[in-house]
């Protein structure tokens, strides 16, 4: 018999719960079945090994439940790993971990920022740069984004995820996500936070950076008003869950990487936004993700048009890649179905523009795919002006 699938709060190594008293499952495969179970919770690896919880013990549970069990041991506390194993019948056992984020008020010193009217219809973009003097141990970001947003660290991205945050009855709670930040380094380091609508309609954040240092210290980076946080417009100069996107790939720079300067003229101190009034709550939301990549049936070429079938319905996106004139476009537009002439007939789709731009930089190949909307369709049209298609999937 095998122990698998553990979940903390049903969530498989979770970062980020805010739950003080978290619940437990697994699963069991193989011959036999369960007769008792003892749950063990600790502050480190090695006193799990010894056979000990000095958070939790159990005790030996004559039970065959294996959802919904619930800890109840010592407090925990904030931004804290914890490990937990679990025993089934005194022989066969499996083990986890999970992270708590905040189980109180959380992000207490953090204000949601924003930025100004100007750059209305395009992501913003914040940034910001912090310089650890000795070596990081742990680091984590946590952030509730609104309406969405991409995370990027030293030209990196955080996690190849979409439409941060979840929807919610903004109103009541506002999800945040923690992230996990991988390669933190001594000196300079820049985050990026590039910020959509979404479906909430406007755009702000409230964020902490949070670092544990490897001699037991740690330091807190809030979000904040002012030139520690700096924001400016993004590549993207329109975007719509349902109307598209436009993107500018002359604007496409390498702002999140720690070798490039801050231009000042393109970046202005964040605002202090109106906070919505939903309490802040730990994501339990998957995020979403790209599920398969494929490439399409077939194309047809018509002119400076190209009519892809994808083969099937599918909820996404296309990625072009491209070489053309420095402000070259290809605009694509998506349907379900074909006309009986072979064009898209989008007459389902109401109002909404349904349409993604990219503008080229006109340097060498160009790679894109939108990241702050998608669409539902069978059928796409590539039209192209002072551009060559190479390939699309």
């Amino acid at each position: 018999m095998e122990v698998y699938d553990l979940r903390t709060d049903d969530r498989p190594f979770p970062l980020g719960i805010d739950s003080g008293r978290p619940v437990f499952s697994w699963k069991l495969r193989g011959k036999g079945f369960q007769r008792n179970y003892r749950i063990w919770v600790a502050t480190s690896e090695e006193i799990l090994n010894a056979g000990k919880g000095d958070l939790w013990d159990s005790g030996e549970v004559d039970s065959e439940e294996q959802f919904g069990i619930r800890y109840c041991g010592k407090p925990l506390s904030d931004q804290t790993e914890y490990y937990w194993r679990v025993t089934i019948n005194g022989e066969t056992e499996g083990r986890s971990k999970f992270e708590t984020a905040f189980l109180g008020e959380a992000m207490r010193g953090s204000i949601w920022i924003g930025m100004p009217l100007a750059f209305a219809g395009a992501t913003d973009l914040a940034r910001l740069e912090f310089f650890p003097e000795k070596p990081v141990k742990r680091a984590r970001f946590y952030v509730a984004a609104l309406g969405c947003a991409r995370c990027m660290l030293n030209g990196k991205l955080i996690a190849d995820t979409y439409f941060d945050g979840a929807i919610s009855v903004y109103r009541k709670c506002v999800y945040y996500r923690t992230h996990a930040l991988e390669g933190v380094r001594l000196g300079k380091n820049v985050l990026c936070v590039e910020l959509g609508y979404g479906f909430y309609g406007a755009k702000k954040l409230i964020g902490q950076v949070f670092l544990e240092y490897e001699d037991g210290s740690v330091c807190r980076i809030p979000t904040f008003a002012g030139r520690g946080w700096n924001m400016t417009k993004g590549a993207v100069i329109a975007n719509s869950v349902y109307g598209g996107e436009v993107c500018d790939g002359r604007r496409l720079w390498d702002w999140s990487k720690p070798d490039t300067d801050m231009n000042t003229s393109e970046f202005t101190a964040a605002y202090c936004a109106d906070p919505p009034a939903g309490r802040l709550t730990s994501c339990p939301i998957p995020p979403m993700r790209v599920a398969e990549r494929f490439t399409p049936l077939s194309f047809r070429c018509e002119a400076n048009r190209v009519i892809v079938d994808a083969g099937v319905n599918v909820t996404g996106w296309l990625r072009l890649r491209l070489k053309g004139k420095r402000g070259g476009r290809a605009t694509v537009r998506y349907a379900e179905v074909l006309g009986e002439d072979g064009t898209l007939n989008c007459a389902n789709l109401r109002a909404a523009e349904n349409r993604d731009a990219y503008i080229l930089a006109g340097e060498g190949e160009e790679n894109w795919a939108p990241g702050f909307t998608y669409h539902g369709f069978r059928y796409a049209e590539i039209e192209l002006k002072d551009a060559e298609l190479l390939s699309a999937e």
